[in-house]
């Protein structure tokens, strides 16, 4: 049964009535869900931290606060807060850790390193240490002998000695200046086509494309050289160790045989235009050899029939054979010459 509005009522202007209007309802709906969204992507109670640990580094110079924090390539967490010890020139460093990165034993380690390769941005590498011992609780903090920074590239520089340093100086600045020189008539004239009028460096860039085949190619091979059967590389490594341990055994016979292997190789330098020759004619004979033995291939069916047929034949000849004795005993008298 229907609410009947009294027909005697005073009727209220619409801009009198009092209530909550549409757009403030409609506002509020839009803020609810702009808060549940929040929560529901980025999981955190405002107000409120995760798990935190922190750990004292002899340096933090090259860490910075949001760096991640990983354990074994898998980022649980970032860095929060990065401040100087106390009377020391350590840095205490304040990490939050996500649930899937717990528990932290006491024994972990932390380490500071380089995202890319010699320089960048850099990264906290923890090892959580090892099950069974005890558990970090939130906010412990991991002593100076558990972590460690990176070795700068500069440190690396200033242990080498002042002339190491002008010759490494040097050999860079020539590897450079190699890379990006114009080549000249005489040296292209030696090079392969695509890669004339090219700098050294350009030409290396263009050989990334061929990259992609070759190293599928070298996956191959690498997968062919693990073997079939398991164990069957370190079977590999004990009989090049057992090979090496009789080569060692008996000096006189190594020498001798680089000695004859050196021999050997000068004969090879000697006619290295004959060496050349067959291998530039390597090519169209293993092609011909490759036709020949398609060929060969295609005749074995009927070789394998044949072989079926005459099978019965070949099982009688025993038999053959025996039945056969008694009668050469007879026929010899015939054809034996008289005395």
């Amino acid at each position: 049964m229907g609410i009947r509005r009294d027909p005697n009522a005073p009727r209220i202007p619409r801009k009198d009535r009092v209530g909550a209007s549409a757009f403030k309802v409609g506002a509020l709906v839009i803020a609810v869900l702009c808060i549940a969204t929040y929560f529901g992507f980025t999981k955190h109670v405002p107000l409120t931290h995760g798990f935190r640990v922190k750990a004292v580094f002899p340096s933090a110079n090259s860490i910075r606060t949001n760096s991640p924090v990983r354990i074994a390539g898998v980022n649980v967490g970032k860095v929060k807060k990065i401040e100087r010890q106390d009377g020391a020139n350590a840095a205490i460093v304040t990490m939050e850790i996500d649930k899937k990165g717990l528990p932290i034993h006491k024994d972990a380690t932390v380490k500071i390193r380089p995202r890319i390769f010699l320089e960048g941005n850099f990264f906290v590498d923890m090892e959580p240490g090892t099950p069974g011992t005890p558990t970090l609780g939130d906010g412990d903090t991991l002593p100076i002998t558990q972590a460690s920074d990176p070795v700068q590239l500069d440190q690396v520089l200033t242990a080498l000695q002042q002339d190491t340093r002008s010759q490494l100086q040097q050999l860079l600045d020539t590897y450079g200046r190699a890379l990006t020189a114009k080549p000249t008539a005489a040296q292209d004239a030696a090079q392969d086509p695509s890669v004339r009028g090219l700098t050294a460096a350009a030409a290396l860039n263009q050989s990334y494309k061929y990259g992609g085949p070759a190293f599928k190619n070298v996956s191959i091979v690498n997968q062919a050289l693990l073997g079939t059967e398991p164990h069957d590389v370190s079977k590999l490594i004990a009989g090049l160790n057992k090979t090496t341990q009789g080569l060692n055994r008996n000096e006189a016979a190594l020498k001798d045989l680089i000695t004859n292997f050196n021999t050997t190789m000068a004969a090879f330098a000697s006619h290295s235009a004959d060496l050349s020759d067959s291998v530039r004619l390597l090519a169209p004979t293993i092609e011909n050899a490759d036709k020949a033995l398609t060929s060969l291939n295609n005749s074995f069916p009927n070789t394998r029939l044949f072989a079926r047929a005459i099978l019965p034949g070949v099982n009688q000849t025993a038999a053959t054979i025996d039945a056969a004795f008694p009668w050469i005993a007879q026929a010899r008298p015939l054809v034996s010459q008289k005395e």
